[in-house]
């Protein structure tokens, strides 16, 4: 059955079909094109879907900062860009652009995806997803998602809009995406009347503390089962005084994660700042331990126990490190 509604091609809101021109962003209303029919409503007899066993999905080439959706009947959706666009339905006759998915060809409108169904942007270096307070809801795996609000895409996510199910395939980040960051020293010994950068600090220091956020960084793309982009030093800058300035790519949600969590952490425990890894006292240990679940929970909040318990272990050590080393991080 048709509605007695029209959809507007530029902004996808629908208007009374006595309209013209659309009265969200006065764009000319199609009549002929935008009249659809309304969400079916589908019964469920509980809250959360059964996604049943995982099929079998096409490899995907996904282009560097792209994101990919597969059907598992050979079809798929490729975006290159990181620009936010909708996920929605609108037909054969519509008049689309970059900013919107049109899902009609999946039998979107007998899966119950609604027109403006749900929004896929890019926000702090991650893929996003939010509900558009559709009608038949979304889930992400087995999480109903809470109208708009956005929860994180990780590669090979299942996604349902509706009853339509997707899988989330995405590319590696951009190597592009650099950072510059300092590490200071105020305890560098003096040489003529200068604090310098010497051969064993680099070595018992920096590079080590490099190490780790490398660990941190891949620990946060698996935690988010994405791929990971090698991390890379594009330059280091030692200057006769008590910073050393770094620019490298690969490590950005690394050196947020320490600026977010870890500084904070040292500046309340300054005393034990320049400790050896052996000699700290194990409420120190136990703490650091928190901190690495915080940084977890951070980037992936639907992270299961028995990841996150596997990914502390494997990120306490290094977060110690970085702790407990005698060089801050500072943007």
């Amino acid at each position: 059955m048709m509605s007695s509604e029209v959809f507007c091609p530029q902004c996808y809101q629908t208007n009374d079909s006595a309209l013209e021109t659309c009265g969200f962003c006065g764009a000319s209303l199609n009549k002929k094109n935008t009249q659809i029919r309304t969400t079916v409503n589908i019964p469920r007899g509980a809250d959360s879907p059964d996604f049943g066993a995982a099929e079998s999905e096409p490899h995907l080439q996904i282009p560097v900062g792209g994101i990919g959706f597969s059907f598992g009947d050979g079809k798929a959706i490729i975006r290159e860009s990181t620009g936010s666009f909708i996920l929605g339905r609108y037909g054969p006759s519509a008049v689309t652009n970059t900013g919107f998915v049109d899902l009609m060809e999946y039998d979107a409108a007998n899966m119950g995806v609604s027109r403006s169904h749900a929004r896929i942007s890019f926000v702090d270096n991650a893929f996003v997803v939010e509900d558009l307070d559709s009608t038949n809801g979304s889930w992400l795996n087995d999480v109903k998602l809470t109208s708009r609000l956005n929860y994180p895409l990780h590669n090979n996510d299942r996604l349902m809009l509706g009853r339509l199910m997707m899988r989330v395939h995405l590319g590696e980040r951009p190597s592009a995406n650099s950072i510059t960051f300092s590490l200071q020293n105020e305890s560098l010994p003096l040489i003529e009347g200068q604090q310098i950068l010497t051969l064993a600090a680099l070595q018992t220091d920096i590079l080590p503390y490099l190490a780790a956020l490398e660990c941190l960084q891949q620990t946060l793309d698996a935690s988010g089962q994405r791929p990971s982009a090698p991390a890379a030093i594009l330059s280091l800058t030692a200057v006769p005084n008590n910073t050393l300035t770094i620019q490298a790519h690969g490590l950005t949600e690394a050196v947020a994660s320490i600026r977010a969590r870890v500084i904070p952490w040292r500046s309340l425990r300054q005393n034990v700042i320049g400790s050896a890894l052996d000699t700290i006292d194990p409420i120190i240990y136990q703490s650091v331990i928190q901190v690495a679940a915080n940084i977890l929970l951070d980037h992936n909040p639907a992270i299961s126990q028995d990841e996150k318990f596997s990914a502390v272990e494997t990120l306490t050590p290094h977060l110690l490190l970085i702790a407990l080393n005698p060089y801050t991080l500072t943007l």
